[in-house]
């Protein structure tokens, strides 16, 4: 599955002095589970935020108001953090490689914050404040494992793209899916057992927690130490995982081309090194290829339906299970569960469908994406009926089941489209490689019918970029066609887009002028043979921009500024909703606002005008008027998603083929 030999997983850099090169560790069987092994670490250190975060915040005091602004530390981070993070070790030339300093880094930064969340009470008290600096201290916590954790995100995938070539990228997604999954089921699995009370971790929680100084509640305490509990070991396995990868992980660093651009990577200092690192996201941003845009645009839509899921169908589960009958603590458990058995279908997915997938159908990857989607949008649809009849026990079976199927959409969410992403990245930096030899040839050609003229500046960057476009959309063997006995150049689309490549093969100081001759004549039916662009990536395509190795940390975090932008979406969305539909409920997600919401709220009862009776009961069965609206919007955005995602699948069947 993984390869035969040591050379299956290596990468070459093909002679390019700025190619990342490098190779995978360890036995055939194990090189990608240990490449991928920080997938488990980045979510174990995820779920501990997730289930600890909320409640001891809101221990602590702080109000929803301050709950919502704190918890938009995460899609802020998000979309800031990964594209920075992602160009910024592109362009790096540590010894040890582009990614593992800062994943180093990233640990570095998550464990401190971890150890300061846990801990923020008594080191409020070794400073000598007071509650107060034991709530700032948490909150910047928080907002440290936020950017920890997108950090790690970013550089753990794109080691992965870096050193697994494409016929192995789908197989070490599916590793990393598998992997995260492992940490979802292992953080609940976790969150259950109560390690304040094992040794060694009770001599932790213990310690602490008889230290602290401040007038602490006993539930309140038992929390904390828990939470301490938890935190040394999710610290344990984050170290030891990402040291695992980082092992695995052997890459040669980024060589320089010259003396000349060393010193300009120390002259780029301050204002100006972010200015110039916003320029090359923007650069890249609008020079990416249309199958890369599509996927950008189908993870748009279809996050706007994840988020919603993530965020509110614990609470759902819980109000419904109330509605049904149940005490407040048994509908928590009930919602634990149904999401811990979401947790593990989702893991069972990711283990046995990629192998059996690659071995029956490898190029089916993106039509199964597509119709996971169309799952999760039937799943979403099915909340509505569930809510109706919620007082029968089919109902609860009914979101059991359906919050449960939603699992294998999760699992191919994590899988598919950076599989395919990968695989897109790698062969759209093998054409400029393969076609370097046609491009010099070409170059060479044009250069000498125009000898003794004067040479060329170089194209500004929108003007590259505008005509760019024009080279992308061509036929690959498009050529500068000449007017018989002149040796002029024609002007037009194809003589703009020659001379661009000419420039930018001359920019990158792949060629040089040198004698010889070349002329081909320019078939404009070829180009209307694709009308959508949708080109194969032969040898002798040049794109319009090397979105290559060196770009492909840079690519991911714009890949994450699509999944990141529907948070804020939704987030907007739903307090909308709840502010029409349940005045005075909490938008916050997941256990944020569990406690207001798991008793209902009577200012929801009223019928809204034109409502059938139906509805007016949906309103006043604890806040799942609200809830539901949500689940639809995010059910027609998935359905969106789907069919996006199956138009994008036809249309570029040949360069999303992952086999």
């Amino acid at each position: 599955m993984v390869g035969g030999g040591g050379s299956n997983l290596r990468t070459a850099n093909h002679g390019h002095p700025r190619r990342p090169s490098g190779r995978i560790r360890g036995p055939d069987e194990l090189r990608l589970p240990m490449l991928t092994l920080s997938a488990l670490g980045a979510q174990s250190i995820w779920s501990l935020e997730m289930a600890f975060a909320s409640p001891y915040l809101i221990s602590l005091g702080l109000s929803a108001a301050s709950m919502a602004l704190v918890f938009l530390a995460g899609p802020t981070s998000g979309l800031i953090v990964q594209p920075l993070m992602g160009m910024i070790s592109d362009r790096s030339y540590h010894p040890w490689g582009r990614r593992r300093a800062f994943i180093l880094a990233g640990v570095i930064g998550t464990t401190a914050s971890v150890v300061g969340l846990a801990w923020a009470r008594s080191i409020s008290d070794l400073l000598g404040m007071g509650l107060t600096a034991t709530k700032l201290i948490a909150v910047l916590c928080i907002f440290g494992i936020d950017v920890g954790v997108n950090a790690l995100n970013a550089l753990d995938r794109a080691l992965v793209l870096d050193l697994v070539p494409a016929a192995s990228q789908s197989l070490a997604h599916a590793w990393m899916a598998r992997l995260a999954g492992t940490g979802s089921v292992m953080g609940f699995l976790i969150g259950q057992a109560r390690l304040e009370d094992v040794w060694p971790f009770s001599i932790i929680a213990g310690s602490t927690s008889q230290s602290s100084g401040q007038e602490v509640d006993a539930e309140v305490g038992k929390m904390e130490a828990q939470l301490r509990a938890v935190a040394a070991l999710t610290i344990l396995i984050s170290v030891a995982t990402h040291a695992g990868t980082a092992w695995a992980a052997d890459e040669e660093p980024l060589r320089r081309e010259s003396a000349s651009e060393t010193y300009a990577q120390h002259s780029r200092k301050g204002l100006h090194a972010i200015k110039e690192h916003v320029s090359e996201l923007r650069e890249t941003a609008f020079s990416l290829s249309r199958p890369i845009l599509d996927i950008f645009v189908v993870q748009f839509w279809a996050w706007i339906a994840w988020f919603p899921f993530l965020f509110y169908m614990s609470l759902y589960l819980s109000n419904l299970s109330i509605i049904a009958g149940s005490a407040l603590t048994a509908s928590t458990r009930f919602a634990s569960l149904v999401m811990a058995a979401h947790a593990t279908l989702s893991l069972l997915v990711a283990i046995f469908v990629p192998p059996v997938l690659q071995r029956n159908a490898p190029n089916a990857l993106p039509t199964l994406w597509a119709s996971s989607l169309g799952l999760l949008s039937i799943c979403l649809l099915a909340t509505l009926p569930a809510a109706i009849f919620a007082k029968g026990f089919s109902s609860t079976v009914l979101a059991w089941f359906l919050v449960v199927t939603a699992g294998a959409a999760w699992a191919l969410t994590h899988w598919a489209p950076f599989a395919i992403l990968g695989v897109l990245i790698q062969k759209e930096s093998a054409a400029p490689l393969a076609g370097e030899s046609v491009a010099l040839a070409r170059v060479q050609g044009r250069t000498s019918v125009n000898a003794g003229r004067r040479s060329r500046h170089a194209v500004g960057i929108e003007q590259e970029q505008e005509e760019a476009e024009g080279l992308l959309f061509r036929d690959p063997n498009t050529d500068v066609a000449e007017d018989e006995g002149a040796g002029t150049p024609r002007e037009g689309h194809g003589g703009r887009a020659e001379r661009t490549e000419a420039d930018r093969v001359r920019q990158q100081g792949d060629v040089s002028r040198s004698a010889g001759a070349g002329r081909a004549s320019h078939s404009e039916s070829d180009e209307d043979e694709d009308p959508e662009g949708v080109l194969s990536f032969a040898p002798e395509a040049v794109p319009h921009v090397d979105v290559s190795p060196d770009r492909a940390g840079t690519v991911l975090g714009l890949h994450n500024v699509a999944i990141v932008l529907p948070q804020f979406i939704v987030t907007l969305v739903s307090t909308l909703i709840f502010a029409v539909l349940e005045p005075g409920q909490s938008a916050l997600p997941r256990g944020h606002a569990a406690t207001n919401q798991a008793h209902g709220s009577s200012q929801g009862a009223a019928s809204l005008a034109g409502t059938s009776a139906e509805a007016s009961d949906l309103k006043s069965k604890h806040g799942l008027a609200g809830l539901v609206c949500i689940f639809l919007i995010g059910s027609l955005s998935s359905a969106v998603a789907c069919l996006l995602a199956l138009r994008a699948a036809r249309r570029h069947a040949s360069v999303f083929s992952t086999s």
